[in-house]
C-alpha cells in the first residue's frame, strides 16, 4: 500500500488544500493516495462554505466515513483542516498528524478564535500550523503568520481571512513535511490560554447596557458576535450590522436612542459613545 495523505475538515482552507496536493499528484511531484475525511454536516452542496465532499466527487477524490477504518501507519500524513472531531492518537496508528489553528498559537487555544481577538481590541491575529498531539491545539509550531486585525473587521471576516492564511501555510511548508523535515518549535505554555464550548453564550446576544465597557470594548463585543449566518448582536430587540467608535472629545452622554425606522443610534459607554447601525429586515427562513 502506497503512503497516504488524508485530508479532514471543511470550507475553503481544506479545499483549497486537497485540490493542490491533488494536482502536485497529477504532475507526480508526490506519489501519495489523496483520501478526504469531510465533517459531519457536510451534505455535498456547496453553502456560505464551500463542500470539501463536493470538491472531492468533482476530482474523483475519495472520501473516507472515518479515520480508523483507514487502518492508518507511520507513512502516512493527516492535515486537520477545520475538522469538528478531535482526532484520538489511537486512530492514527503511528501517521504524522498537523493541525491549522485559526490564532496566533499558543494564545486562543480551543473554540471561537475568530472571536477572542476582537473582545480583547487586539490590534494583530495569527493562523497556525501546528503537529497535532493529544493536548488541544498544544503540539509543536511548525509555521505561522500574524497579520494585522483591521479595526472594522467582525468575527466573520477574521474567519474568513484565516483560510487563506491556513492555505499559504500548506503550501509552504507541505514538502518539508512530506519529506520529514519540518521545523518544530514547542509553544510557550506560559502564555497559553484555552477556551472551551461553554465560555462565549450564544443566547446572551442581546446587549442593552454598555455603560462599563469602554468604547473600544463595546465595539470589539458587539463586532465578535458578528457571523451570519450563526448569530448577530442586538439592542433594543434590534439586530445590530455595524458597529464604531465616536471620535469625539467630551462625548459622555448618548443622543436619544434611535426610533423605529432610524438606522442609527448613538449608544454611552464609560469613556464615550459608539455609534451602531441596525437591520431592521426580518430574517428569511
Amino acid at each position: 500500500m502506497s503512503a497516504r495523505i488524508v485530508v479532514c475538515g471543511k470550507g475553503q482552507l481544506a479545499c483549497a488544500s486537497m485540490e493542490y496536493i491533488d494536482d502536485l499528484r497529477a504532475t507526480g511531484l508526490l506519489v501519495h493516495e489523496l483520501i478526504a475525511l469531510a465533517v459531519r454536516n457536510d451534505t455535498g452542496e456547496d453553502t456560505w462554505e464551500p463542500s470539501l465532499r463536493r470538491a472531492c466527487t468533482q476530482r474523483g477524490v475519495g472520501l473516507a466515513a472515518d479515520l480508523a477504518s483507514l487502518r492508518l501507519n507511520a507513512g502516512d500524513l493527516v492535515f486537520s483542516l477545520q475538522f469538528d472531531k478531535i482526532i484520538r492518537m489511537a486512530d492514527l496508528g503511528g501517521a504524522r498528524a498537523f493541525n491549522v489553528h485559526f490564532s496566533a498559537l499558543p494564545r486562543y487555544r480551543g473554540c471561537y478564535p475568530s472571536m477572542w481577538p476582537l473582545r480583547r481590541c487586539e490590534r494583530e491575529a495569527g493562523t497556525t500550523l501546528h503537529v497535532l498531539d493529544e493536548g488541544i491545539d498544544s503540539g509543536d509550531i511548525v509555521d505561522q503568520i500574524r497579520f494585522p486585525l483591521p479595526p472594522f473587521f467582525t468575527a466573520a471576516d477574521l474567519y474568513r481571512l484565516h483560510h487563506p492564511y491556513g492555505y499559504e501555510l500548506i503550501k509552504r511548508n507541505l514538502q518539508a513535511i512530506v519529506e520529514g523535515r519540518e521545523t518544530r518549535q514547542p509553544q510557550n505554555a506560559a502564555l497559553a490560554d484555552y477556551y472551551d464550548r461553554r465560555s462565549i453564550d450564544f443566547d446572551r446576544t442581546e446587549i442593552e447596557d454598555f455603560s462599563a465597557l469602554t468604547a473600544a470594548e463595546a465595539v470589539g463585543l458587539l463586532k465578535s458576535f458578528m457571523f451570519m449566518p450563526f448569530q448577530m448582536p442586538s439592542h433594543g430587540g434590534r439586530r445590530i450590522v455595524n458597529a464604531e467608535i465616536v471620535h469625539w472629545t467630551g462625548a459622555h452622554h448618548a443622543a436619544p436612542a434611535a426610533a423605529r425606522g432610524q438606522a442609527f443610534a448613538l449608544l454611552p459607554c464609560r469613556d464615550g459613545l459608539i455609534r451602531v447601525q441596525f437591520d431592521d429586515t426580518p430574517d428569511v427562513e
